[in-house]
């Protein structure tokens, strides 16, 4: 039986709103801090090996740049299999408060190392399908603005000439330019908005069930499918509350209430998750 049935978006948002205001719950990203500290730590002592041989190497410029690309690689392969670790944790572990209002963290950090293959690959598809709609959106505007440039930049050189640089005479030059990127912009977000539901359930299946990659996004995307306008309308709510956060990071002088705000955002599209997931699994 699915857990938590019936949530329409308000209840769905309201209910994880909730949650995230018991103390015990922020267990969970003070320990994941932690865990990326280490993460952090641990690929930078993988990288210096090949830091030092390309030091070393720097006679011979490109077995320098070789091991250099190599400590850059190394880093970034550590990073992505170490976010796939913390992001099981997190998923396994607001699912068990969820369940029992408890947090095993031994048992979930366990059970994130023995799903890390299929949180990574789910991690780097779900990046690959974010470029390639950024990609399909913004391409044809940066031809536009290519062609734009192309076109106008004899009249812009002409008008530079005649006002001695001024950047009053090109302003009107710049507002197809604006239109363009902003239409873009526009059209990205709105884009990524409507697509959210069908993504946003991957990791917690991977995380939360015991199935391959391929089979997670699947079990992700129908579940998100299957309840694409409640989902929606919860990822909108949850989009407020960052935007609000976002505006509190801005104004706070003391960096801390910006920084536990953030944490407490993450902690809420967590929740947001792992319930619509149990919702629709």
């Amino acid at each position: 039986m699915p857990r938590n049935s019936g949530l329409g978006a308000v209840d769905l948002f309201g209910d994880s709103l909730k949650a995230t205001f018991d103390l015990k719950l922020f267990a969970v990203p003070a320990i994941g801090i932690a865990l990326g500290i280490i993460a952090a730590i641990i690929a930078l002592l993988c990288c210096v090996p090949f830091v030092i041989v390309g030091i070393l190497s720097m006679g011979f410029l490109p077995a320098a740049i070789t091991f250099f690309a190599i400590a850059v690689a190394v880093f970034i392969a550590v990073i992505i299999i170490s976010s796939a670790i913390i992001a099981g944790f997190y998923y396994k572990s607001v699912d068990e408060y969820l369940r029992t209002k408890e947090i095993s963290i031994e048992k979930n950090i366990q059970s994130a190392f023995g799903r890390w293959k299929t949180i990574t690959g789910v991690i780097v598809i779900q990046s690959l399908v974010h470029l390639a709609i950024a990609a399909v959106t913004l391409g044809p505007a940066a031809v536009l603005l290519i062609g734009y440039f192309i076109s106008v930049t004899p009249k812009i050189a002409e008008l530079s000439a005649a006002n001695n640089g001024s950047t009053a005479a090109l302003l009107p030059l710049l507002m197809p330019v604006i239109t363009i990127v902003g239409t873009a912009v526009a059209a990205l977000t709105l884009i990524s908005f409507l697509v959210s539901p069908l993504l946003f359930l991957w990791l917690p299946a991977a995380a939360l069930g015991n199935k391959p990659a391929f089979r997670s996004m699947s079990d992700g995307y129908g579940a998100g499918k299957a309840k694409y306008k409640r989902n929606l309308g919860a990822i909108f709510l949850a989009g407020i509350v960052g935007a609000v956060v976002l505006m509190a990071q801005i104004f706070d002088p003391t960096v801390i209430i910006g920084f536990l705000l953030t944490l407490w955002a993450e902690l809420l599209s967590m929740v947001i998750a792992v319930k619509a997931y149990n919702d629709g699994a």
